[in-house]
């Protein structure tokens, strides 16, 4: 059954703006930290990053963060301390929970760009 053109969109119907997954500040660590020796050079960068954890965030089942970490870093990444280990893991955490909570109300996610 199809909507009149006219017709007002129901709630169901709208859909809500993209959603950022991380403020531009948290990206932007992020995204040095991914670009740095720190990492193999073979570990996904940014955008690649961003995909992973949307795929892990619509999973049928949830990954342990330490299976996930090696895949993505293709290694064990070289951090300057405990401190930024932990930044960089509640980070892309994030991404992955901000992503799931925007899917579940039914919005869009916003897409990054190089």
């Amino acid at each position: 059954m199809s909507t009149r053109p006219d017709a007002p969109e129901t709630p169901s119907q709208q859909t809500l703006p993209p959603q950022p997954l991380l403020e531009d500040e948290a990206l932007d660590r992020l995204d040095e930290f991914l670009d740095s020796d720190k990492v193999d050079e073979d570990a996904l960068d940014l955008i690649s990053a961003h995909g992973f954890m949307l795929a892990l965030a619509v999973a049928p089942s949830e990954l342990p963060a330490e299976q996930w970490l090696v895949e993505l870093f293709q290694g064990e990444p070289r951090y300057q301390d405990d401190a930024e280990r932990d930044d960089i893991i509640m980070l892309l955490s994030s991404l992955r929970r901000n992503a799931m909570a925007v899917l579940e109300q039914g919005g869009l996610l916003s897409c990054l760009s190089s």
